[in-house]
C-alpha cells in the first residue's frame, strides 16, 4: 500500500505524492489532491482539477477525466453524484446531489441535499423514505432519521426498531450492537432495539475488535461486548481499535494504546490518528510523520505541510 504525503509549494496549494511503508517516495509530489488507497486504487487530482485513480505502482489506472475525489468500496466509487466501476466506467450516471458509498447492495442518496432515499446497484430507488439523515446498511439494518428521531429499517423498508433515539447520529450495527442516544445518554442496543448496555455514557465509539471507547464526563475508557470495563476512564480522547491499537490522548500527549490500556510506545506526539494498514499519521508541533506501531517515524514532512489524515471507515 502507498500513503499520501504533502510537499509545500510556495504561494500555492501543497502538492500530493505517495510513499511506501518504508518511507520511500514512490510518486513524487505532483497532484493538487489525493486520497488513501481503497481496493487497490487512490483518487488523485491534477492541476487542471481533473481527477482519476492511481494503482499501487503509482501509475494511472483510471484517467484524469472526472470531478472530485472518491474511494472504492464494495467494488464501486461514489464520484460527482454518480458511481464508477473499477474500469472507470459509469455504473450509475451522475444525477444525485449527495451519494454515499454502497454497503450491502444499498447506498443512500439525495437529489436536494435535504431528503434521502436508498438506491440499489442499478441506480433504482428501492427505499423512498424520505429521511432527514441516513447511515449505511450493516448486518442487514440501517439507521435512518425522521422527524428528528432515529430508528432502524431493513432492506425491505420495514421499520425494525422504532424512531425513538435522539442526537445527531446513530451507529450502524457492528458485532450485533449499535450505539444510540436516549434521554441524553448513549448506550448499545441489540437488533430488537433493547438496550444490552444501558445508556449511561456521554459519548462512545463503535464496537471494533470486541471493544468500544466510552466517555463519562471528560474521560474515556474501554468496555467489552458485555459492558464490562476493561480500561478505566483516564484518557482525554480515545478512538477505535484497529489491529489491536487505538489512538489516544492524555495530559497533552498523544500516541497509541493497546487493548489493555497501556501505551504501545511512550506518547510523544501532539496529535495521533488511527492506523491504516501498517502506518499511522502523527503530528508533533508543525510537522507530521507516518509512524510504525512502535511509534518510530518512517517519513516526516516539511514544517507546516498539510497532513493527509486517514478517513473514517
Amino acid at each position: 500500500m502507498l500513503y499520501p504525503i504533502s510537499a509545500i509549494r510556495p504561494e500555492a496549494e501543497d502538492l500530493i505524492g505517495y510513499i511506501d511503508t518504508t518511507g520511500n517516495i514512490i510518486v513524487p509530489p505532483s497532484y493538487v489532491a489525493g486520497g488513501y488507497f481503497f481496493e487497490g486504487k487512490a483518487g488523485v487530482v491534477d492541476a487542471d482539477g481533473k481527477s482519476g485513480f492511481i494503482d499501487g505502482t503509482g501509475s494511472l489506472a483510471i484517467p484524469l477525466l472526472f470531478e472530485g475525489v472518491g474511494k472504492f468500496q464494495n467494488g464501486v466509487c461514489s464520484m460527482g453524484g454518480g458511481y464508477l466501476d473499477h474500469r472507470g466506467r459509469w455504473l450509475i450516471e451522475p444525477r444525485f446531489l449527495i451519494a454515499s458509498h454502497f454497503s450491502e447492495g444499498r447506498a443512500h442518496v439525495s437529489f436536494d441535499g435535504e431528503s434521502f432515499a436508498f438506491i440499489d446497484l442499478s441506480g433504482r430507488v428501492v427505499i423512498e423514505g424520505p429521511f432527514q439523515s441516513c447511515r449505511h446498511f450493516s448486518e442487514g439494518l440501517a439507521p435512518v432519521r425522521r422527524e428528528g428521531a432515529w430508528g432502524y429499517i431493513d432492506k425491505d423498508d420495514e421499520i425494525v426498531i422504532p424512531f425513538v433515539f435522539e442526537g445527531e447520529v446513530a451507529w450502524p450495527f457492528f458485532n450485533g450492537l449499535a450505539g444510540v442516544r436516549l434521554d441524553g445518554k448513549m448506550g448499545f442496543i441489540d437488533r430488537s432495539g433493547n438496550f444490552v448496555i444501558k445508556p449511561r455514557y456521554d459519548q462512545l465509539t463503535r464496537f471494533v475488535e470486541g471493544l468500544a471507547g466510552v466517555r463519562s464526563g471528560s474521560k474515556w475508557g474501554v468496555i467489552d461486548l458485555g459492558g464490562r470495563v476493561v480500561v478505566e476512564p483516564r484518557f482525554d480522547r480515545l478512538w477505535e481499535f484497529h489491529n489491536g491499537l487505538a489512538n489516544a490522548e492524555c495530559d497533552g500527549r498523544a500516541g497509541h494504546i493497546r487493548q489493555d490500556g497501556e501505551w504501545a510506545y511512550q506518547p510523544k506526539y501532539t496529535e495521533s490518528y488511527r492506523f491504516f494498514g501498517e502506518l499511522a499519521v502523527a503530528r508533533e508541533g508543525v510537522v507530521y510523520s507516518y509512524i510504525r506501531d512502535d511509534g518510530i517515524p518512517v517519513w516526516t514532512s516539511e514544517p507546516y505541510a498539510m497532513p493527509q489524515t486517514p478517513p473514517f471507515v
